[in-house]
């Protein structure tokens, strides 16, 4: 789920823009069928980034269809810090998960350092330069000093019988859902 203004992008078979100024008839824009499929969709603003398989691109958001960059990536999430402009990419390993930072222009997108994480997470979430990772029981949050490239763990919490669900990030708080 991508969303920006009034409009929505869905991803399944196909991705899918409606505009929901109307929520209780919302409507469908334009549709595009992707090469491949979309393992993990977010919004960029005005622009959608789609992780595939081998790939991360690029596309405007009412041009679906078109793709103004790609590169090649293996990762299983993605998620998008809008105040930095920033793409991260995580893939997780036996006992750590691998970050791969991507810089997203208009046009353009251009990889930056990957770093390692201690632990097994599978989701992600930034905003405001602040990174948290969660795994089924395990949250690791992550911020970077000023001029740093890469990001260290200021923060760890393991959750007994919980399972994490979801997170957000505010500017001084973090919600995570679990069951």
């Amino acid at each position: 789920l991508a969303l920006w203004g009034s409009n929505v992008v869905l991803s399944g078979s196909e991705l899918q823009l409606y505009n929901i100024a109307k929520p209780e008839n919302p409507t469908l824009v334009s549709s595009s069928e992707p090469p491949s499929a979309i393992k993990s969709l977010v919004g960029a603003g005005s622009f959608v980034l789609c992780l595939a398989k081998e790939d991360l691109s690029l596309r405007k958001m009412d041009k679906l269809g078109t793709v103004l960059a790609t590169t090649k990536l293996n990762a299983n999430q993605i998620c998008f810090d809008k105040s930095k402009q920033v793409c991260y990419a995580i893939k997780s390993g036996d006992k750590s998960t691998r970050v791969q930072k991507i810089k997203v222009y208009p046009d353009s997108m251009e990889k930056d350092v990957a770093f390692d994480v201690p632990g097994v997470f599978n989701h992600c979430q930034a905003a405001n330069g602040q990174l948290v990772l969660t795994g089924l029981m395990d949250l690791a949050y992550l911020t970077s000093d000023e001029g740093a490239s890469t990001m260290t763990v200021k923060s760890t919490r393991h959750f007994d019988n919980f399972a994490l669900r979801d997170v957000a990030i505010t500017d001084d708080a973090i919600l995570v859902t679990a069951i």
